[in-house]
C-alpha cells in the first residue's frame, strides 16, 4: 500500500490532457502484431524492454517516487514509438516538446496516435505556464486538460444472485 502523501503528491503533480484527437489504435496495433510475428529483432527487444520497465515502475511506486514514476512514463514512451511508428503525430511531439521543461516525464495513453496524454510534472513546476505554453501551438485549440485523480478503492465486482 502507498502512503496518502505519495498519492496526494502524485495526484498533485499529474498533469492529464486530450489531444482532441481519437487515437489511432486499429492501424497502430495491427502493425506492431504484424511485426511481432515476423519476430522482427527491434520489437522483440521493445517487448521485453517494456516489461522489464513495468517492474521498475513498480518499484518506484512501492518506493514512493514520483519522479520516477514521470521517468517510467517518458521511457514508456519511447519504447511505444519504436513499436508502433505514426504513434506520434507532429501535435503531440510539439505539445511535449512545449513541456518538456515542467515535466519529469509523459507518454501518451493507450496505442498511441491521439487521446490522452499523461505527464508528471516536476516538483517546483508552474502547472498554469505548462498549460499557457502549450496553448501557444497552433492546433491545441480542441485539447483539454482534466484533474487526475489515484482511485483508491480498486475494481469492486459485485455478483447478486438472480
Amino acid at each position: 500500500d502507498c502512503s496518502e502523501q505519495f498519492l496526494a503528491d502524485l495526484e498533485s503533480r499529474l498533469l492529464l490532457l486530450y489531444t482532441g484527437k481519437p487515437r489511432l489504435a486499429k492501424n497502430l496495433l495491427q502493425n506492431v502484431i504484424r511485426n511481432w510475428y515476423s519476430q522482427d529483432s527491434e520489437i522483440v527487444h521493445c517487448f521485453k524492454s517494456n516489461y522489464k520497465l513495468a517492474e521498475e515502475c513498480w518499484k518506484q511506486v512501492q518506493e514512493e517516487n514520483v519522479d520516477g514514476v514521470g521517468k517510467c512514463l517518458s521511457e514508456y514512451w519511447t519504447i511505444k514509438k519504436k513499436l508502433a511508428p505514426g504513434s506520434e503525430p507532429q501535435l503531440i511531439k510539439d505539445v511535449m516538446e512545449a513541456l518538456k521543461p515542467f515535466i519529469v516525464g509523459g507518454s501518451l495513453a493507450g496505442a498511441g496516435g491521439g487521446g490522452f496524454l499523461a505527464a508528471v510534472l516536476k516538483t517546483d513546476a508552474d502547472r498554469a505556464k505548462a498549460v499557457e505554453e502549450v496553448r501557444k501551438i497552433p492546433g491545441t485549440e480542441r485539447l483539454t486538460f482534466h484533474k487526475a485523480t489515484v482511485d483508491r478503492k480498486g475494481l469492486e465486482v459485485v455478483i447478486e444472485n438472480a
